[in-house]
């Protein structure tokens, strides 16, 4: 059975092959997606808009804070000061991402 479509693929590709539009049509189309596709689709991000709501105000809350500021992927625009302040950033469409770091659970090791 695989044996009989796979000489039926070779056929219809021989088919198209022998004729100039249908070459065209072969190869173009993929040669342009390989150039779109290879400049535009990718999963790098970067640049991301965070606000961060530090309830910890700890040691090892600060340095998890230095960490998203320093990184690329990540651009810390707000540092909120109460919990309700991130429904209203979340509202206004602020910020891509919100970051809550709850208090004394940081340092515990509990998240």
């Amino acid at each position: 059975m695989w044996r009989r479509i796979w000489a039926l693929i070779i056929k219809e590709f021989f088919a198209i092959w022998n004729d100039k539009r249908s070459r065209a049509v072969i190869i173009v189309p993929p040669l342009i997606q390989l150039m779109v596709f290879g400049y535009a689709a990718t999963f790098d991000v970067s640049h991301v808009a965070t606000a961060i709501y530090n309830e910890d105000r700890g040691v090892a809350a600060s340095k998890l804070v230095a960490r998203f500021a320093g990184s690329p992927a990540f651009h810390v625009v707000y540092h909120l000061d109460a919990q309700r302040q991130i429904a209203q950033n979340e509202g206004r469409q602020k910020g891509d991402d919100d970051r809550h770091l709850p208090g004394h659970e940081l340092a515990a090791g509990k998240r």
